[in-house]
């Protein structure tokens, strides 16, 4: 389903299944993208990380490194929504958590609209998520311990910009990160060298989460991975499942090309 859908983007690929790590080029290109959610812009050819269902590009010129990703999963949809993702750097080109940028989620577990019958509705999800971009003005600059050093303006932190959307039903990152680093996280880094990139979403932590599905069913749990587990207290007739969420971690290393 994943390779179907790629494909009917038009672009050429690069499938990459069980690589580690996974190395995504980032050619040089004197006239980079505009960050504006319009994809025609990008012309590299996107690596696929098929295990995860997502899609990374990258290129650079003599002052940013911009990168895209693209998601085809809802789980990460779900997860982004309730509790917001951050994008690692590791000057080292390894998985080293040096500093992030965080994009803040808008709920937890509770307000993720759902199906009487079934998983979140597709259609009020991407509406939500929508909305929540509208709303949310700024994104946070994290060190490794993931404390928030600065919130800044979501389209600009001192050069570095995130700019998360939505194309169709995709959830996509736009990412463009200073070759010499952000102040007090220097990178640098210079043509031939490599620059680690992490993509990170948690669920709710437990606690969150044990409030929030009260009404919605448990104890029981989330049962076998492929079954949401044993009816609980307050559920609707009918069930309501609610979606398994685990915790997304994904490194990368992108070669910043001659």
């Amino acid at each position: 389903m994943v390779k179907m859908r790629v494909l009917a983007l038009g672009f050429s690929i690069l499938w990459i299944t069980g690589c580690n790590p996974i190395e995504v080029p980032a050619p040089y290109k004197s006239n980079l993208p505009r960050l504006d959610g319009d994809l025609n812009d990008w012309e590299t050819t996107p690596v696929v990380l098929r295990e995860h269902s997502i899609t990374v590009s990258a290129q650079h010129n003599d002052e940013y490194v911009l990168m895209l990703l693209q998601s085809f999963s809802p789980q990460h949809l779900i997860l982004a929504l309730g509790s917001g993702f951050t994008v690692w750097f590791d000057g080292e080109g390894g998985n080293k958590r040096q500093f992030g940028l965080r994009f803040p989620g808008r709920t937890g577990l509770g307000d993720i609209p759902a199906q009487r019958n079934g998983p979140p509705d597709p259609l009020q999800l991407r509406t939500a998520f929508q909305e929540h971009l509208q709303t949310t003005s700024s994104i946070e600059l994290v060190n490794d311990k993931g404390i928030v050093i600065q919130r800044f303006p979501r389209d600009i932190a001192d050069g570095a910009l995130l700019a998360p959307g939505m194309v169709d039903d995709r959830l996509i990152c736009e990412i463009r990160i200073p070759l010499s680093g952000i102040p007090g996280f220097p990178l640098p880094l210079d043509r031939g060298e490599k620059l680690g990139v992490g993509l990170n979403l948690e669920p709710p932590n437990r606690g969150e989460n044990r409030e929030q599905m009260k009404g919605m069913g448990g104890p029981g749990g989330m049962g076998k991975r492929n079954g949401m587990g044993g009816h609980g207290k307050g559920v609707p007739p009918g069930g309501q499942k609610r979606p398994q969420l685990e915790k997304v971690e994904i490194w990368m290393t992108v070669l910043i090309g001659n």
